[in-house]
């Protein structure tokens, strides 16, 4: 019967909250990069453009070897250019007081 205290340690198993943290790639001028990659180098957030990529109902702004998803160049300046004149976030305009 295996210990308890061996089970707890799993060094294989990446944290859940490193994935959504962006990476600086090796090179940035790779003809493919990772999410994480991407979010480095475009500098917004992995959630940002997961939430673009479901968005995209014609597959172009990226490719899903396995289970990772991957930008090539092309995809990487389509999602410049619908992010570029993106609001940083969503806020209504302040009301002047009374």
């Amino acid at each position: 019967m295996p210990d308890q205290s061996d089970q707890s340690e799993m060094p294989d198993q990446p944290d859940q909250k490193v994935y959504y943290l962006p990476v600086k790639p090796d090179d940035l001028n790779a003809d493919y990069m990772t999410i994480q990659e991407t979010a480095y180098v475009l500098k917004c957030s992995v959630t940002k453009l997961r939430r673009l990529f479901k968005k995209d109902q014609a597959g172009r702004l990226h490719s899903r070897p396995g289970r990772g998803i991957v930008t090539n160049r092309e995809g990487r300046a389509r999602i410049y250019a619908l992010t570029k004149g993106a609001p940083k976030s969503k806020t209504s305009p302040r009301r002047q007081a009374a």
